[in-house]
């Protein structure tokens, strides 16, 4: 083993390097997902269950991001699907390169926050949106 896979092999993950995917027809920029929790699973009764999972998203002025949102909202309300889509989380190294994926099918949007307004804020704080998902599966495959 040369000594930069071993320094590699030795690096951590950082919490600043991931992309968050939603599906392509939600509109909603990749760019746009600053935080987002990894799964979190916890036990009830004699099983394992996954808690939610609250995405925050930047609202860009040209992307009408809480529209787009809206609409989502309007296009599963009466549905009752088993997973109505997959959220993929991907961890890169200080490269860029993907080392992990994470595929978490969705079936519940649980609640979005649109955040608020304040004339007292700070003029750099960034409008965020939260939304609240509730997994059904989950699978992570290492890349490296």
């Amino acid at each position: 083993m040369s000594d930069k896979n071993q320094v590699d092999s030795y690096e951590p993950k950082r919490k600043n390097q991931f992309k968050v995917k939603l599906p392509e027809e939600f509109g909603i920029p990749d760019f746009a997902i600053f935080k987002c929790d990894k799964p979190k699973i916890s036990r009830s009764a004699s099983e394992y269950e996954f808690n939610s999972i609250t995405l925050t998203i930047a609202d860009p002025i040209a992307f009408d991001i809480p529209n787009k949102i809206m609409l989502l909202l309007d296009k599963f309300k009466n549905q009752n699907y088993n997973e109505i889509f997959d959220l993929i989380i991907e961890i890169v190294d200080p490269i860029g390169i993907v080392v992990e994926t994470w595929t978490i099918g969705i079936y519940d949007i649980l609640s979005v926050d649109f955040g608020e307004l304040s004339w007292s804020s700070d003029n750099k704080e960034i409008s965020e949106i939260k939304m609240v998902l509730q997994p059904a599966k989950c699978e992570i495959k290492k890349n490296i």
